[in-house]
């Protein structure tokens, strides 16, 4: 258990940077100390023989002005305890020579030699002893000082980890929450957590409400969806029971399965167009650019709604010059102009009239489809992007909601983007944006 433990401690990213901190914090102190005892060695070094140096000028100039004698009488007035005075004349014999007192043997001496006037070799020596001890006691105060404060360093580097910390051990028992409880309110306050920090928390929150909304926006996709397949499936159980208590006539089987290639489609178009909507948002829809002509591409679509628009007395109309050309996929983009042509027919009434027109503005070609129909409550514009979101008025008129969010996926997918001006009962205009080529 002990050993254990001692394992998950050493991976805990607290101790280690608390373990680092405390080597890199004792390792300055330790490079600190070193870099000042030899800048202060260096500095007494410097001193002392500045010192010695002074001292043999002073007895030079003494042995010029009263000789050997009055070096001798000079060198006794002193109190240089530490001082050896040494005069060797020019044969090499000993002219004079004072012992260091209070020096042991096996002392070190700072030595300085000069040549005198006459020719006589002067040397001053002085002992180091007292250096020596200052830097002693200098090193044995720091090596006092020193453990306390990687102590210190230690205790230091733990609450600063611990502190530093704290937003990722709240995201982490953020995450056991949510994992414990699917509960997707959960939020990190932004305020106990400092710098990058407090972008990972935002993220994070950022992204629990992302998934929020995705959840809900699945939760009544699925509910949508589930209602849109209720109804064919339920004709086509009714039909083909139909079939079957009637086996012999063949006038109803024939209707029946009629019926049923219907509902069939009306399902195939569903889940090919959910299938298309998550190809597109996920970046993995299949384009196959070319040059296309864009008052050809609305004239095209228009041509297949014009026998609809003339069953329901609707004026359709095109407004686009011929020099408009767009790098799109020849099929998606019609498909999604054909979108907005037809459900600006379905909720336009009869007399109306629907106008796509195109132009090129501010290094865009826009692309819109203008409507005199039911029009689009302010509070409904945003929505009428989502998957399967239907407005109360448009409820009337069979469909599956997925034509405007596959607009807005496939207009996406070009690097285009797409709104809607609206008010209810002057109708709307939906415009698209593509970049000019």
């Amino acid at each position: 258990m002990f050993w254990t433990q001692l394992k998950w401690l050493r991976h805990a990213v607290s101790f280690r940077l608390t373990a680092w901190y405390a080597v890199i914090f004792g390792a300055s102190l330790l490079v600190l100390f070193f870099l000042v005892d030899l800048a202060l060695a260096r500095s007494l070094r410097k001193h002392d023989a500045q010192l010695v140096a002074d001292a043999a000028k002073e007895i030079a100039d003494e042995y010029s002005e009263t000789g050997v004698h009055g070096v001798a009488i000079y060198v006794r007035q002193q109190e240089p305890s530490t001082m050896r005075v040494l005069l060797v004349g020019r044969n090499g014999e000993v002219l004079f020579s004072s012992r260091a007192r209070g020096t042991k043997n096996g002392e070190h001496f700072d030595t300085y030699k000069v040549t005198l006037h006459d020719g006589v070799r002067l040397e001053v020596r002085a002992s180091d002893a007292m250096r020596r001890h200052f830097l002693r006691r200098f090193r044995e105060i720091c090596g006092a000082i020193l453990l306390p404060m990687v102590a210190f360093g230690i205790l230091g580097g733990s609450l600063l980890a611990r502190r530093m910390l704290r937003p990722i051990r709240d995201l982490s028992e953020a995450v056991k929450r949510v994992q414990e409880t699917t509960d997707l309110h959960e939020r990190i306050p932004t305020s106990r957590a400092p710098g990058e920090l407090m972008d990972l928390v935002r993220s994070f929150n950022q992204m629990l409400v992302r998934i929020e909304h995705l959840v809900e926006s699945i939760r009544g996709s699925l509910d949508n969806v589930a209602h849109e397949l209720r109804t064919p499936m339920t004709r086509l159980r009714t039909q083909a029971e139909m079939a079957l208590r009637k086996p012999n006539d063949l006038e109803l089987a024939h209707s029946a399965l009629a019926d049923c290639v219907e509902e069939s489609e009306r399902l195939m178009s569903l889940l090919n167009t959910l299938t298309d909507m998550a190809e597109a948002e996920a970046g993995a829809m299949k384009l196959y650019r070319e040059p296309v002509d864009v008052a050809r591409l609305a004239a095209r679509v228009t041509d297949l709604y014009a026998d609809v628009a003339e069953d329901k007395g609707i004026s359709l109309q095109v407004n686009a010059p011929e020099t408009l050309i767009l790098d799109v996929d020849p099929n998606r983009l019609p498909q999604a102009i054909a979108n907005l042509v037809d459900n600006a027919i379905k909720y336009t009434p009869c007399g109306g009239r629907v106008i796509v027109k195109a132009q090129r503005h501010n290094g865009e070609i826009i692309i819109s489809v203008e409507d005199t129909g039911i029009g689009i409550a302010a509070a409904d514009c945003e929505k009428v992007w989502q998957r399967l979101y239907r407005v109360n008025r448009s409820r009337s008129e069979r469909g599956l909601g997925l034509g405007l969010a596959v607009v807005k996926a496939i207009v996406e997918a070009h690097g285009g983007r797409i709104g809607v001006e609206s008010e209810p009962d002057c109708g709307s205009t939906f415009t698209v944006h593509f970049p000019a080529g």
